[in-house]
Protein backbone atom coordinates (compact mmCIF):
# COMPACT_ATOMS: atom_id res chain seq x y z
CA UNK A 1 0.00 0.00 0.00
CA UNK A 2 1.46 3.13 -0.51
CA UNK A 3 1.91 5.79 1.97
CA UNK A 4 2.11 9.53 0.88
CA UNK A 5 1.99 11.54 3.93
CA UNK A 6 5.87 12.01 4.64
CA UNK A 7 7.49 13.72 7.52
CA UNK A 8 9.79 16.09 5.15
CA UNK A 9 9.99 17.21 1.64
CA UNK A 10 13.02 14.89 1.20
CA UNK A 11 11.37 12.18 1.85
CA UNK A 12 8.16 12.42 -0.28
CA UNK A 13 10.51 12.61 -3.30
CA UNK A 14 11.59 8.95 -2.03
CA UNK A 15 8.25 8.31 -0.79
CA UNK A 16 7.62 9.05 -4.72
CA UNK A 17 9.71 6.50 -6.00
CA UNK A 18 8.22 3.41 -3.59
CA UNK A 19 4.67 2.65 -5.52
CA UNK A 20 3.76 5.25 -8.39
CA UNK A 21 1.41 3.41 -10.25
CA UNK A 22 -0.48 5.94 -12.31
CA UNK A 23 1.57 7.78 -14.93
CA UNK A 24 0.18 11.01 -13.72
CA UNK A 25 1.50 10.06 -10.42
CA UNK A 26 4.61 9.60 -11.43
CA UNK A 27 5.07 12.56 -13.79
CA UNK A 28 4.26 15.01 -10.59
CA UNK A 29 6.92 13.08 -8.95
CA UNK A 30 9.38 13.44 -11.31
CA UNK A 31 8.67 16.98 -11.56
CA UNK A 32 8.28 18.19 -8.14
CA UNK A 33 12.14 15.66 -7.54
CA UNK A 34 13.30 18.05 -10.48
CA UNK A 35 12.14 21.52 -9.08
CA UNK A 36 10.18 21.23 -5.32
CA UNK A 37 9.56 25.06 -4.96
CA UNK A 38 11.68 26.74 -6.91
CA UNK A 39 9.24 27.88 -9.79
CA UNK A 40 5.98 27.43 -10.44
CA UNK A 41 6.33 23.58 -12.76
CA UNK A 42 4.58 21.67 -10.16
CA UNK A 43 1.42 24.11 -9.52
CA UNK A 44 1.76 24.17 -13.01
CA UNK A 45 1.87 20.19 -13.90
CA UNK A 46 -0.70 20.07 -10.98
CA UNK A 47 -3.09 23.21 -12.85
CA UNK A 48 -3.09 20.68 -16.25
CA UNK A 49 -3.42 17.59 -14.60
CA UNK A 50 -7.05 18.94 -12.49
CA UNK A 51 -8.02 20.04 -16.47
CA UNK A 52 -7.77 16.79 -17.82
CA UNK A 53 -9.18 15.01 -14.94
CA UNK A 54 -11.32 17.26 -12.40
CA UNK A 55 -12.82 14.13 -10.74
CA UNK A 56 -9.63 11.79 -10.51
CA UNK A 57 -8.73 11.24 -6.89
CA UNK A 58 -5.29 10.66 -6.77
CA UNK A 59 -5.31 14.30 -8.53
CA UNK A 60 -7.21 15.75 -5.95
CA UNK A 61 -4.89 14.00 -3.31
CA UNK A 62 -1.81 15.25 -4.58
CA UNK A 63 -3.37 18.67 -4.62
CA UNK A 64 -3.78 18.50 -1.21
CA UNK A 65 -0.03 16.76 -0.86
CA UNK A 66 1.30 20.14 -2.32
CA UNK A 67 -0.55 22.49 0.06
CA UNK A 68 0.48 20.50 2.64
CA UNK A 69 4.14 20.90 1.99
CA UNK A 70 3.96 24.07 1.79
CA UNK A 71 2.07 24.25 5.60
CA UNK A 72 4.83 22.72 6.91
CA UNK A 73 7.77 24.42 7.20
CA UNK A 74 5.56 27.34 8.67
CA UNK A 75 3.82 25.37 11.32
CA UNK A 76 5.91 24.20 14.38
CA UNK A 77 4.75 22.88 17.95
CA UNK A 78 5.79 25.46 20.83
CA UNK A 79 5.48 25.53 24.48
CA UNK A 80 5.05 29.10 25.00
CA UNK A 81 1.55 29.66 26.60
CA UNK A 82 1.81 32.85 24.94
CA UNK A 83 0.64 31.17 21.89
CA UNK A 84 -2.30 29.37 23.52
CA UNK A 85 -5.24 31.96 21.76
CA UNK A 86 -3.48 31.80 18.68
CA UNK A 87 -2.37 28.42 18.23
CA UNK A 88 -2.68 27.02 14.60
CA UNK A 89 -5.30 24.81 15.43
CA UNK A 90 -8.54 23.68 13.29
CA UNK A 91 -11.84 24.89 15.09
CA UNK A 92 -12.83 22.68 18.38
CA UNK A 93 -13.89 18.48 17.32
CA UNK A 94 -17.66 18.79 18.99
CA UNK A 95 -18.17 15.13 18.15
CA UNK A 96 -16.48 14.32 21.79
CA UNK A 97 -18.26 16.72 23.76
CA UNK A 98 -16.69 17.13 27.24
CA UNK A 99 -14.34 14.27 27.06
CA UNK A 100 -11.44 15.02 29.24
CA UNK A 101 -8.22 16.00 27.07
CA UNK A 102 -4.57 15.87 28.98
CA UNK A 103 -2.77 17.53 26.63
CA UNK A 104 -2.93 20.86 25.01
CA UNK A 105 -0.83 20.94 22.00
CA UNK A 106 0.40 24.39 20.64
CA UNK A 107 1.33 24.99 17.24
CA UNK A 108 2.51 28.18 16.15
CA UNK A 109 2.10 29.48 12.21
CA UNK A 110 4.62 31.56 10.92
CA UNK A 111 3.50 32.77 7.76
CA UNK A 112 0.61 31.19 6.03
CA UNK A 113 0.50 27.76 7.04
CA UNK A 114 -2.63 27.15 8.30
CA UNK A 115 -4.10 28.54 5.02
CA UNK A 116 -2.33 26.10 3.49
CA UNK A 117 -3.14 23.10 6.22
CA UNK A 118 -6.85 24.30 5.55
CA UNK A 119 -6.32 23.54 1.73
CA UNK A 120 -4.89 20.48 2.03
CA UNK A 121 -7.16 19.46 4.29
CA UNK A 122 -9.89 20.69 2.10
CA UNK A 123 -8.71 18.22 -1.17
CA UNK A 124 -7.95 15.35 1.30
CA UNK A 125 -12.04 15.22 2.22
CA UNK A 126 -13.10 16.07 -1.44
CA UNK A 127 -10.81 13.12 -2.36
CA UNK A 128 -12.64 10.96 -0.03
CA UNK A 129 -15.91 12.04 -1.74
CA UNK A 130 -14.81 10.92 -5.36
CA UNK A 131 -13.32 7.75 -3.74
CA UNK A 132 -15.23 7.22 0.00
CA UNK A 133 -13.81 3.91 -0.14
CA UNK A 134 -10.17 4.23 -0.92
CA UNK A 135 -8.50 3.49 2.06
CA UNK A 136 -4.96 4.72 1.62
CA UNK A 137 -6.98 8.02 1.66
CA UNK A 138 -7.99 7.11 5.17
CA UNK A 139 -4.52 6.10 6.02
CA UNK A 140 -2.81 9.38 5.02
CA UNK A 141 -5.47 12.16 6.13
CA UNK A 142 -4.92 10.25 9.64
CA UNK A 143 -1.15 11.10 9.62
CA UNK A 144 -1.45 14.20 8.47
CA UNK A 145 -4.01 15.00 11.27
CA UNK A 146 -1.39 13.73 13.63
CA UNK A 147 1.67 15.57 12.39
CA UNK A 148 -0.25 18.55 13.44
CA UNK A 149 -1.69 16.90 16.45
CA UNK A 150 -5.15 17.13 15.62
CA UNK A 151 -5.71 13.96 17.86
CA UNK A 152 -9.62 14.21 17.88
CA UNK A 153 -9.73 14.64 14.29
CA UNK A 154 -7.61 11.46 13.69
CA UNK A 155 -9.89 10.03 16.57
CA UNK A 156 -13.42 11.18 14.49
CA UNK A 157 -11.85 9.90 11.50
CA UNK A 158 -11.18 6.34 12.98
CA UNK A 159 -14.15 5.94 14.14
CA UNK A 160 -16.33 6.58 10.70
CA UNK A 161 -13.52 4.10 9.39
CA UNK A 162 -15.08 1.09 11.96
CA UNK A 163 -18.76 2.70 11.16
CA UNK A 164 -18.08 2.05 7.38
CA UNK A 165 -15.36 -1.16 8.08
CA UNK A 166 -18.50 -2.90 9.94
CA UNK A 167 -20.97 -1.99 7.07
CA UNK A 168 -19.39 -3.98 4.53
CA UNK A 169 -15.65 -4.86 5.50
CA UNK A 170 -15.09 -5.71 1.72
CA UNK A 171 -15.62 -2.33 0.66
CA UNK A 172 -11.70 -0.93 0.48
CA UNK A 173 -9.51 -0.39 -2.23
CA UNK A 174 -6.36 1.62 -2.94
CA UNK A 175 -6.28 4.85 -5.69
CA UNK A 176 -7.01 2.54 -8.12
CA UNK A 177 -9.91 0.58 -7.59
CA UNK A 178 -8.22 -2.86 -6.48
CA UNK A 179 -9.88 -4.06 -3.78
CA UNK A 180 -7.75 -4.20 -0.40
CA UNK A 181 -6.47 -7.89 0.29
CA UNK A 182 -7.16 -9.17 3.96
CA UNK A 183 -9.07 -6.08 4.50
CA UNK A 184 -9.28 -6.60 8.42
CA UNK A 185 -5.74 -6.87 9.15
CA UNK A 186 -5.33 -3.65 7.18
CA UNK A 187 -7.95 -1.82 9.72
CA UNK A 188 -6.20 -3.44 12.48
CA UNK A 189 -3.01 -2.13 11.85
CA UNK A 190 -3.99 1.11 11.38
CA UNK A 191 -6.09 1.38 14.54
CA UNK A 192 -2.97 -0.16 16.24
CA UNK A 193 -1.01 2.23 14.87
CA UNK A 194 -3.12 5.30 15.49
CA UNK A 195 -3.48 3.58 19.86
CA UNK A 196 0.06 4.10 19.95
CA UNK A 197 0.25 7.83 18.65
CA UNK A 198 -2.33 8.34 21.30
CA UNK A 199 -0.74 6.89 23.59
CA UNK A 200 2.90 8.86 23.00
CA UNK A 201 0.57 11.69 22.61
CA UNK A 202 -0.39 10.79 26.07
CA UNK A 203 -3.84 11.08 24.95
CA UNK A 204 -5.29 8.45 27.05
CA UNK A 205 -8.77 9.81 26.85
CA UNK A 206 -9.21 9.45 23.52
CA UNK A 207 -7.44 5.91 23.54
CA UNK A 208 -9.48 4.63 26.11
CA UNK A 209 -12.81 5.46 24.03
CA UNK A 210 -11.09 4.24 20.94
CA UNK A 211 -9.98 0.81 22.31
CA UNK A 212 -13.58 0.57 24.16
CA UNK A 213 -15.17 0.97 20.67
CA UNK A 214 -12.98 -1.56 18.75
CA UNK A 215 -13.63 -4.27 21.90
CA UNK A 216 -17.51 -3.35 21.80
CA UNK A 217 -17.48 -4.30 18.05
CA UNK A 218 -14.77 -6.62 18.09
CA UNK A 219 -15.00 -8.63 20.73
CA UNK A 220 -13.02 -11.46 20.09
CA UNK A 221 -9.99 -9.48 18.69
CA UNK A 222 -7.39 -10.02 21.38
CA UNK A 223 -5.15 -7.46 20.06
CA UNK A 224 -7.28 -4.46 20.71
CA UNK A 225 -7.71 -5.97 24.36
CA UNK A 226 -4.12 -6.18 25.22
CA UNK A 227 -4.53 -2.48 23.64
CA UNK A 228 -7.07 -1.78 26.05
CA UNK A 229 -4.20 -2.93 28.96
CA UNK A 230 -1.01 -1.08 27.47
CA UNK A 231 -3.89 2.04 28.05
CA UNK A 232 -4.18 1.32 31.43
CA UNK A 233 -0.42 1.16 32.00
CA UNK A 234 -0.11 4.00 30.24
CA UNK A 235 -2.35 6.04 32.64
CA UNK A 236 -0.68 4.55 35.53
CA UNK A 237 -3.67 2.22 36.51
CA UNK A 238 -1.29 -0.59 37.63
CA UNK A 239 -3.39 -2.25 39.28
CA UNK A 240 -6.37 -2.24 37.13
CA UNK A 241 -4.16 -3.51 34.10
CA UNK A 242 -2.99 -6.47 36.39
CA UNK A 243 -6.75 -7.59 36.44
CA UNK A 244 -6.89 -7.20 32.81
CA UNK A 245 -4.13 -8.91 32.05
CA UNK A 246 -4.88 -11.68 34.60
CA UNK A 247 -8.20 -12.04 33.06
CA UNK A 248 -6.69 -12.37 29.34
CA UNK A 249 -4.06 -14.86 30.95
CA UNK A 250 -7.01 -17.28 31.08
CA UNK A 251 -8.92 -16.63 28.09
CA UNK A 252 -5.52 -17.08 26.07
CA UNK A 253 -3.02 -19.08 28.48
CA UNK A 254 0.76 -19.34 27.40
CA UNK A 255 0.33 -16.17 25.33
CA UNK A 256 4.22 -14.61 25.22
CA UNK A 257 2.85 -10.67 25.34
CA UNK A 258 0.40 -11.31 27.98
CA UNK A 259 2.83 -12.76 30.17
CA UNK A 260 5.24 -10.47 29.63
CA UNK A 261 3.52 -7.75 30.85
CA UNK A 262 1.97 -9.34 33.48
CA UNK A 263 5.81 -9.82 34.75
CA UNK A 264 6.60 -6.26 34.07
CA UNK A 265 3.68 -5.06 35.95
CA UNK A 266 4.01 -7.63 39.20
CA UNK A 267 7.92 -6.07 39.20
CA UNK A 268 7.11 -2.42 38.92
CA UNK A 269 4.33 -2.99 41.80
CA UNK A 270 7.20 -5.03 44.22
CA UNK A 271 5.03 -8.55 43.94
CA UNK A 272 8.98 -10.14 43.57
CA UNK A 273 7.05 -13.49 43.92
CA UNK A 274 4.19 -12.81 41.23
CA UNK A 275 7.02 -11.09 38.68
CA UNK A 276 9.46 -13.93 39.46
CA UNK A 277 6.18 -16.77 38.61
CA UNK A 278 5.72 -14.88 34.85
CA UNK A 279 9.20 -14.44 34.41
CA UNK A 280 9.37 -17.98 35.07
CA UNK A 281 7.17 -18.91 33.03
CA UNK A 282 8.12 -16.88 30.16
CA UNK A 283 11.41 -17.92 30.41
CA UNK A 284 9.72 -21.34 29.36
CA UNK A 285 8.25 -20.40 25.90
CA UNK A 286 9.32 -22.38 23.51
CA UNK A 287 9.86 -19.10 20.74
CA UNK A 288 13.16 -17.87 21.33
CA UNK A 289 12.35 -14.68 22.00
CA UNK A 290 10.00 -14.95 24.21
CA UNK A 291 12.58 -17.08 26.18
CA UNK A 292 15.57 -15.05 26.34
CA UNK A 293 12.96 -11.75 27.92
CA UNK A 294 12.19 -13.97 30.54
CA UNK A 295 15.31 -14.75 30.88
CA UNK A 296 16.63 -11.67 31.12
CA UNK A 297 13.57 -10.76 33.18
CA UNK A 298 14.92 -13.25 35.87
CA UNK A 299 18.13 -12.00 35.51
CA UNK A 300 17.45 -8.54 36.67
CA UNK A 301 15.94 -9.61 39.27
CA UNK A 302 19.65 -10.53 40.55
CA UNK A 303 22.28 -8.63 41.20
CA UNK A 304 24.72 -9.13 39.28
CA UNK A 305 28.58 -7.68 39.10
CA UNK A 306 31.15 -8.92 36.30
CA UNK A 307 34.19 -10.04 38.28
CA UNK A 308 37.11 -10.52 36.48
CA UNK A 309 39.39 -11.96 39.09
CA UNK A 310 37.24 -14.72 39.64
CA UNK A 311 36.69 -15.69 36.09
CA UNK A 312 39.93 -15.87 35.43
CA UNK A 313 40.18 -18.36 38.43
CA UNK A 314 37.00 -20.68 37.02
CA UNK A 315 39.19 -20.69 34.09
CA UNK A 316 41.69 -22.19 35.41
CA UNK A 317 39.85 -24.28 37.50
CA UNK A 318 37.19 -25.68 34.86
CA UNK A 319 38.64 -25.01 31.61
CA UNK A 320 36.82 -28.09 30.35
CA UNK A 321 33.76 -27.01 31.33
CA UNK A 322 34.36 -23.92 29.50
CA UNK A 323 34.21 -25.40 26.45
CA UNK A 324 30.33 -27.13 27.43
CA UNK A 325 29.37 -23.54 28.40
CA UNK A 326 30.50 -22.14 25.26
CA UNK A 327 28.71 -24.61 22.91
CA UNK A 328 25.50 -24.44 25.09
CA UNK A 329 25.79 -20.30 24.08
CA UNK A 330 26.54 -21.20 20.51
CA UNK A 331 23.51 -23.50 20.07
CA UNK A 332 21.27 -20.85 21.57
CA UNK A 333 20.48 -22.11 24.94
CA UNK A 334 18.16 -19.25 26.24
CA UNK A 335 18.71 -20.33 29.70
CA UNK A 336 22.37 -19.15 30.54
CA UNK A 337 22.59 -17.11 33.00
CA UNK A 338 24.07 -13.65 33.66
CA UNK A 339 27.11 -15.23 35.67
CA UNK A 340 27.79 -17.98 33.01
CA UNK A 341 27.44 -15.29 30.29
CA UNK A 342 30.02 -13.37 31.38
CA UNK A 343 32.25 -16.29 31.86
CA UNK A 344 31.86 -17.15 28.00
CA UNK A 345 32.53 -13.63 26.89
CA UNK A 346 35.18 -12.37 29.22
CA UNK A 347 36.93 -16.20 29.76
CA UNK A 348 37.39 -16.19 25.89
CA UNK A 349 40.42 -14.10 26.65
CA UNK A 350 42.28 -16.39 28.19
CA UNK A 351 41.16 -19.57 25.94
CA UNK A 352 44.34 -20.30 22.64
CA UNK A 353 41.82 -18.43 20.12
CA UNK A 354 41.95 -15.16 21.33
CA UNK A 355 45.42 -14.22 20.02
CA UNK A 356 44.92 -10.74 19.48
CA UNK A 357 43.20 -7.20 20.85
CA UNK A 358 42.03 -6.91 17.49
CA UNK A 359 39.03 -8.24 16.87
CA UNK A 360 39.34 -7.90 12.59
CA UNK A 361 40.69 -6.06 10.16
CA UNK A 362 37.37 -6.07 8.05
CA UNK A 363 35.27 -2.98 8.34
CA UNK A 364 31.97 -4.90 8.94
CA UNK A 365 29.82 -1.73 8.74
CA UNK A 366 31.03 -0.45 5.62
CA UNK A 367 30.40 -3.93 3.76
CA UNK A 368 27.01 -3.49 5.62
CA UNK A 369 26.23 -0.22 4.24
CA UNK A 370 26.62 -1.31 0.93
CA UNK A 371 24.37 -3.78 0.89
CA UNK A 372 27.37 -6.88 0.88
CA UNK A 373 24.82 -8.61 2.86
CA UNK A 374 26.41 -12.28 1.77
CA UNK A 375 30.05 -11.12 2.00
CA UNK A 376 29.53 -9.31 5.76
CA UNK A 377 28.04 -12.92 6.83
CA UNK A 378 30.87 -14.65 5.91
CA UNK A 379 33.07 -12.41 7.78
CA UNK A 380 30.78 -12.17 10.49
CA UNK A 381 31.39 -16.60 10.61
CA UNK A 382 34.65 -16.33 10.35
CA UNK A 383 34.97 -14.32 13.24
CA UNK A 384 32.12 -16.23 15.17
CA UNK A 385 34.11 -19.40 14.86
CA UNK A 386 36.93 -17.82 16.68
CA UNK A 387 34.99 -15.37 19.25
CA UNK A 388 31.61 -16.85 19.29
CA UNK A 389 30.33 -14.09 21.44
CA UNK A 390 31.76 -11.25 19.70
CA UNK A 391 29.10 -8.10 19.89
CA UNK A 392 30.13 -6.17 16.62
CA UNK A 393 30.14 -9.98 14.62
CA UNK A 394 27.26 -11.10 15.74
CA UNK A 395 25.24 -7.49 15.25
CA UNK A 396 26.45 -7.49 11.94
CA UNK A 397 25.42 -11.29 11.01
CA UNK A 398 22.01 -10.97 12.55
CA UNK A 399 21.55 -7.68 10.30
CA UNK A 400 23.10 -9.38 7.22
CA UNK A 401 21.23 -12.72 7.53
CA UNK A 402 17.54 -10.85 7.74
CA UNK A 403 18.75 -9.34 4.78
CA UNK A 404 18.73 -13.06 2.75
CA UNK A 405 16.17 -14.93 2.78
CA UNK A 406 17.97 -18.01 2.18
CA UNK A 407 20.18 -17.41 6.23
CA UNK A 408 16.27 -17.25 7.77
CA UNK A 409 16.89 -20.29 9.92
CA UNK A 410 20.03 -18.71 11.49
CA UNK A 411 18.42 -15.32 12.10
CA UNK A 412 16.68 -16.13 15.41
CA UNK A 413 19.76 -17.76 16.86
CA UNK A 414 22.12 -14.70 16.68
CA UNK A 415 19.02 -12.82 17.70
CA UNK A 416 19.03 -14.56 21.08
CA UNK A 417 22.79 -14.46 21.10
CA UNK A 418 23.79 -11.32 20.97
CA UNK A 419 21.15 -9.77 23.25
CA UNK A 420 22.06 -11.92 25.87
CA UNK A 421 25.91 -10.69 25.69
CA UNK A 422 23.92 -6.98 25.42
CA UNK A 423 22.13 -7.42 28.32
CA UNK A 424 24.52 -8.88 30.69
CA UNK A 425 26.54 -6.10 29.70
CA UNK A 426 24.02 -3.54 30.80
CA UNK A 427 23.23 -5.27 34.00
CA UNK A 428 26.78 -5.27 35.03
CA UNK A 429 27.08 -1.29 34.60
CA UNK A 430 23.72 -0.59 36.26
CA UNK A 431 24.39 -3.04 39.12
CA UNK A 432 27.98 -1.50 39.45
CA UNK A 433 26.69 2.05 39.50
CA UNK A 434 24.27 0.75 42.74
CA UNK A 435 27.25 -0.02 44.32
CA UNK A 436 27.55 2.14 46.94
CA UNK A 437 30.92 0.31 47.81
CA UNK A 438 32.88 0.98 44.92
CA UNK A 439 34.32 4.46 44.48
CA UNK A 440 35.82 4.26 41.50
CA UNK A 441 32.87 4.93 39.53
CA UNK A 442 31.92 8.63 41.02
CA UNK A 443 27.97 8.39 39.27
CA UNK A 444 29.56 6.92 36.09
CA UNK A 445 28.38 4.20 33.95
CA UNK A 446 30.98 1.95 32.89
CA UNK A 447 30.58 -0.69 30.89
CA UNK A 448 32.89 -3.88 30.26
CA UNK A 449 33.61 -5.15 26.73
CA UNK A 450 36.39 -6.79 25.27
CA UNK A 451 37.09 -5.88 21.35
CA UNK A 452 37.36 -2.08 20.54
CA UNK A 453 35.03 -3.15 17.45
CA UNK A 454 32.55 -4.60 20.14
CA UNK A 455 32.72 -1.33 22.20
CA UNK A 456 32.28 0.92 18.77
CA UNK A 457 28.78 -1.14 18.01
CA UNK A 458 27.87 -1.00 21.73
CA UNK A 459 28.01 2.73 21.86
CA UNK A 460 25.96 2.89 18.51
CA UNK A 461 23.38 1.12 20.33
CA UNK A 462 23.06 3.62 23.56
CA UNK A 463 20.17 6.34 22.86
CA UNK A 464 21.48 9.05 21.57
CA UNK A 465 21.39 11.44 24.96
CA UNK A 466 23.78 8.57 26.57
CA UNK A 467 26.58 8.51 23.81
CA UNK A 468 28.26 12.05 24.55
CA UNK A 469 28.34 11.44 28.11
CA UNK A 470 29.01 7.59 28.24
CA UNK A 471 32.28 6.46 27.09
CA UNK A 472 33.62 5.04 30.17
CA UNK A 473 34.64 1.19 29.15
CA UNK A 474 36.99 -1.61 30.75
CA UNK A 475 38.26 -4.59 30.18
CA UNK A 476 40.51 -7.41 32.68
CA UNK A 477 43.99 -6.93 32.33
CA UNK A 478 44.61 -10.32 31.02
CA UNK A 479 43.25 -9.55 27.56
CA UNK A 480 46.26 -7.01 27.46
CA UNK A 481 48.62 -9.57 28.40
CA UNK A 482 48.94 -10.85 24.14
CA UNK A 483 51.50 -12.05 22.80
Amino acid sequence: MRRIIILSIIMLASAFVAKAEGERFEEFRRVFGNNGFENDSVAMFLEQWAKDEPNNAEQIYCQGVFHYLLARPQIEYTDDLKEFENTAMLPACERFGKLQINCYWIMKDHGNGMEHYVKALEYYKKALEVQPNNIELYSNLTEFYLWKYETKYATSLALDMLDLHQADSTRWTDFYDVPIENPNAVVEQHMNGLLGELIQKQEISLADLLCDTLISRFPDNMVYKFNKGVVMINSFRQKEAISHFEQMNVDYPNDGNIIHALASLYSQTGDKEKARQYATMLAQSEEAQWALSGQQMLASMEDFIIDFDAIQVWMQDYAEDYKALEQRFITGDASLTNLELSRIYFGHALTDQCKSEVLTDIDLKSLYEAAEYTQCLDECRKILAQHPASIAALLYALMSASKLEEESACVENLYLRFNQVIAMINKDATDSLKNKESNLLEGRIYYKILWRADEDVFVELLPEDERGKTSFFSNPGYFHERE
